[in-house]
Protein backbone atom coordinates (compact mmCIF):
# COMPACT_ATOMS: atom_id res chain seq x y z
CA UNK A 1 0.00 0.00 0.00
CA UNK A 2 2.46 2.51 0.71
CA UNK A 3 4.04 1.87 -2.89
CA UNK A 4 0.61 2.72 -4.09
CA UNK A 5 0.34 6.18 -2.55
CA UNK A 6 4.14 6.55 -2.99
CA UNK A 7 3.55 6.32 -6.76
CA UNK A 8 0.52 8.41 -6.80
CA UNK A 9 2.47 11.23 -5.01
CA UNK A 10 4.77 10.69 -7.95
CA UNK A 11 2.13 10.49 -10.68
CA UNK A 12 0.44 13.75 -9.47
CA UNK A 13 3.44 16.29 -8.78
CA UNK A 14 3.30 17.65 -12.49
CA UNK A 15 -0.02 18.10 -12.49
CA UNK A 16 -2.03 21.23 -10.87
CA UNK A 17 -2.51 22.08 -7.23
CA UNK A 18 -6.43 21.32 -8.15
CA UNK A 19 -5.85 17.71 -9.23
CA UNK A 20 -2.83 17.07 -6.47
CA UNK A 21 -5.42 17.52 -4.08
CA UNK A 22 -8.14 15.41 -4.92
CA UNK A 23 -5.23 12.96 -5.53
CA UNK A 24 -4.14 13.73 -2.08
CA UNK A 25 -7.63 12.66 -1.23
CA UNK A 26 -8.45 9.59 -2.83
CA UNK A 27 -5.12 8.08 -1.12
CA UNK A 28 -6.36 8.92 2.39
CA UNK A 29 -9.96 7.51 1.59
CA UNK A 30 -8.52 4.75 -0.07
CA UNK A 31 -6.34 3.97 3.93
CA UNK A 32 -9.14 6.03 5.99
CA UNK A 33 -10.45 2.27 7.65
CA UNK A 34 -8.31 -0.27 7.88
CA UNK A 35 -4.61 0.47 6.32
CA UNK A 36 -1.20 -0.55 8.30
CA UNK A 37 0.96 2.05 9.75
CA UNK A 38 -1.39 3.77 12.56
CA UNK A 39 -0.04 2.20 15.47
CA UNK A 40 -1.70 1.41 19.06
CA UNK A 41 -2.13 3.54 21.78
CA UNK A 42 1.26 4.50 22.77
CA UNK A 43 0.86 7.23 25.63
CA UNK A 44 -2.05 8.16 27.69
CA UNK A 45 -2.58 11.02 29.69
CA UNK A 46 -5.52 11.11 31.93
CA UNK A 47 -6.86 13.91 34.47
CA UNK A 48 -9.84 13.22 36.97
CA UNK A 49 -11.15 16.30 37.56
CA UNK A 50 -13.52 15.35 40.52
CA UNK A 51 -16.98 14.22 38.93
CA UNK A 52 -15.36 13.55 35.43
CA UNK A 53 -12.74 12.68 33.54
CA UNK A 54 -10.49 13.79 30.16
CA UNK A 55 -8.03 11.37 28.38
CA UNK A 56 -5.68 12.04 25.35
CA UNK A 57 -4.30 9.00 24.32
CA UNK A 58 -1.38 9.18 21.49
CA UNK A 59 -0.81 6.96 18.23
CA UNK A 60 1.74 7.36 15.08
CA UNK A 61 0.07 7.84 11.39
CA UNK A 62 2.98 6.65 9.05
CA UNK A 63 0.72 6.01 5.88
CA UNK A 64 0.85 9.41 4.25
CA UNK A 65 2.83 11.35 6.39
CA UNK A 66 4.22 10.27 9.83
CA UNK A 67 2.00 12.36 12.04
CA UNK A 68 1.02 12.10 15.64
CA UNK A 69 -2.53 11.45 16.19
CA UNK A 70 -3.93 12.87 19.29
CA UNK A 71 -7.83 11.34 20.66
CA UNK A 72 -9.30 13.90 23.28
CA UNK A 73 -11.80 11.91 25.02
CA UNK A 74 -14.14 12.50 28.38
CA UNK A 75 -16.46 10.78 30.51
CA UNK A 76 -18.80 12.23 33.22
CA UNK A 77 -18.36 9.51 35.43
CA UNK A 78 -15.64 6.87 36.12
CA UNK A 79 -18.23 3.97 35.63
CA UNK A 80 -19.49 6.04 32.20
CA UNK A 81 -18.09 4.98 28.17
CA UNK A 82 -15.34 7.58 27.17
CA UNK A 83 -16.59 10.03 24.67
CA UNK A 84 -14.47 10.36 21.84
CA UNK A 85 -14.53 14.73 21.34
CA UNK A 86 -12.07 14.88 18.52
CA UNK A 87 -8.92 13.87 16.80
CA UNK A 88 -5.85 16.50 16.83
CA UNK A 89 -2.99 16.00 14.51
CA UNK A 90 1.06 17.19 14.71
CA UNK A 91 3.51 16.45 12.18
CA UNK A 92 6.08 15.32 13.85
CA UNK A 93 6.53 12.58 16.35
CA UNK A 94 5.67 14.71 19.59
CA UNK A 95 4.79 13.68 23.53
CA UNK A 96 1.28 14.84 24.52
CA UNK A 97 1.01 18.22 24.81
CA UNK A 98 0.14 18.12 28.38
CA UNK A 99 0.69 21.85 28.76
CA UNK A 100 -2.26 22.55 26.17
CA UNK A 101 -4.82 21.07 28.62
CA UNK A 102 -6.30 23.51 30.71
CA UNK A 103 -9.01 22.71 33.40
CA UNK A 104 -10.57 25.67 34.71
CA UNK A 105 -12.94 24.42 37.21
CA UNK A 106 -14.90 22.16 38.35
CA UNK A 107 -17.17 21.94 34.87
CA UNK A 108 -15.21 23.90 32.57
CA UNK A 109 -11.46 22.81 30.06
CA UNK A 110 -10.23 22.88 26.90
CA UNK A 111 -7.61 21.41 24.89
CA UNK A 112 -5.72 22.49 21.33
CA UNK A 113 -3.47 21.78 19.25
CA UNK A 114 -1.76 23.10 15.68
CA UNK A 115 -5.49 24.10 13.94
CA UNK A 116 -8.38 23.00 16.76
CA UNK A 117 -9.40 24.29 19.65
CA UNK A 118 -11.79 22.13 21.75
CA UNK A 119 -13.86 23.67 25.31
CA UNK A 120 -16.45 21.72 27.32
CA UNK A 121 -18.66 23.34 29.93
CA UNK A 122 -20.34 20.91 31.11
CA UNK A 123 -17.95 18.11 32.79
CA UNK A 124 -17.22 16.86 29.24
CA UNK A 125 -20.67 15.89 28.18
CA UNK A 126 -20.71 18.20 25.08
CA UNK A 127 -17.67 19.93 23.43
CA UNK A 128 -17.44 22.98 21.15
CA UNK A 129 -14.47 22.41 18.57
CA UNK A 130 -13.17 25.47 16.57
CA UNK A 131 -10.88 24.49 13.48
CA UNK A 132 -8.84 27.26 12.10
CA UNK A 133 -9.08 25.38 8.59
CA UNK A 134 -12.80 25.57 8.45
CA UNK A 135 -13.41 28.88 10.60
CA UNK A 136 -11.06 31.42 9.24
CA UNK A 137 -9.95 30.36 6.00
CA UNK A 138 -11.32 33.13 3.74
CA UNK A 139 -8.71 35.45 6.33
CA UNK A 140 -6.64 33.08 6.18
CA UNK A 141 -6.66 30.99 3.50
CA UNK A 142 -3.34 28.66 4.23
CA UNK A 143 -1.79 26.75 7.16
CA UNK A 144 -3.09 28.97 10.10
CA UNK A 145 -2.08 27.29 14.02
CA UNK A 146 -2.91 27.76 17.29
CA UNK A 147 -0.21 29.65 19.16
CA UNK A 148 -1.68 30.49 22.65
CA UNK A 149 -4.82 30.13 24.07
CA UNK A 150 -5.78 31.61 27.66
CA UNK A 151 -9.02 31.59 29.16
CA UNK A 152 -9.94 32.51 32.33
CA UNK A 153 -12.80 30.69 34.78
CA UNK A 154 -15.23 33.32 34.14
CA UNK A 155 -15.12 33.13 29.96
CA UNK A 156 -12.87 35.84 29.07
CA UNK A 157 -9.66 35.26 27.32
CA UNK A 158 -8.58 34.84 24.10
CA UNK A 159 -6.47 33.12 21.39
CA UNK A 160 -3.46 34.10 19.03
CA UNK A 161 -3.63 32.53 15.61
CA UNK A 162 -0.51 32.18 13.43
CA UNK A 163 -1.11 33.28 9.82
CA UNK A 164 1.43 33.46 7.16
CA UNK A 165 -0.54 34.60 4.39
CA UNK A 166 -0.84 37.90 6.41
CA UNK A 167 2.01 40.34 6.83
CA UNK A 168 1.51 40.30 10.30
CA UNK A 169 3.30 37.55 12.64
CA UNK A 170 0.23 37.31 14.85
CA UNK A 171 -3.34 36.86 14.15
CA UNK A 172 -5.41 37.66 17.43
CA UNK A 173 -8.13 35.96 16.70
CA UNK A 174 -10.64 35.29 19.56
CA UNK A 175 -11.37 38.04 22.30
CA UNK A 176 -14.29 37.27 24.28
CA UNK A 177 -15.61 38.74 27.80
CA UNK A 178 -18.11 36.39 28.23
Amino acid sequence: MKERLLLSRLAVSAVNTSTFKLAFLSAVLVCASGCPGVSEVNETYEIDVGTWDIKIERRFEERIMGETLFTLKSRPSATAKWLEVATFHADDPINIPRNNLKILGPSTAFFYLNRKFSVTTDAGRTWSIWNTYEDIRPACPYAAWIEMVHLSPDGTGNMVVHCPAHDVPDLRLFDTSD
